[in-house]
């Protein structure tokens, strides 16, 4: 059985360009390891994260990321389960989000979430939006 968790938070402090590409090149290979999936967005002030996988691989990783002294104000906006990955074959390690395959891998998210008849939708779809700075 897997799961989706979705969050918002606030990083704790101001990293180097250089200390980002270290946290996202230890991020994915442990997720690589753990067969978990999703994204990492960051913006000037906001991290936004989607991660996907079994069940218990990602309620602990879940528990984890809350005492992760790198970001502060987690706010949780969804966790629940899913039939199978969607971001199974997103192969993006570290980007900068103007590639259209990215793209195209967050809407297909977003709709996932509208087929599903997730209540946060539309709230995913505008932070996305946002994120990524593309009109929907």
């Amino acid at each position: 059985m897997y799961k989706t968790v979705c969050y918002l938070s606030t990083p704790s402090r101001n990293l180097s360009i250089l200390d980002y590409e270290a946290l996202f090149y230890t991020i994915k290979n442990n997720n690589d390891r753990l067969k978990i999936y999703g994204a990492l967005i960051k913006t000037q002030d906001v991290f936004f994260q989607i991660i996907e996988g079994e069940v218990p691989i990602i309620d602990a990783l879940l528990e984890k990321i809350k005492t992760d002294s790198r970001h502060k104000n987690i706010i949780e906006m969804l966790n629940q389960p899913i039939d199978k990955p969607t971001f199974s074959d997103f192969g993006v390690g570290y980007s900068i989000i103007n590639h259209d395959a990215t793209i195209r891998a967050f809407y297909k998210y977003i709709n996932s979430l509208e087929s599903n008849k997730t209540p946060s939708h539309s709230l995913f779809c505008n932070i996305i939006s946002k994120l990524i700075n593309v009109d929907v």
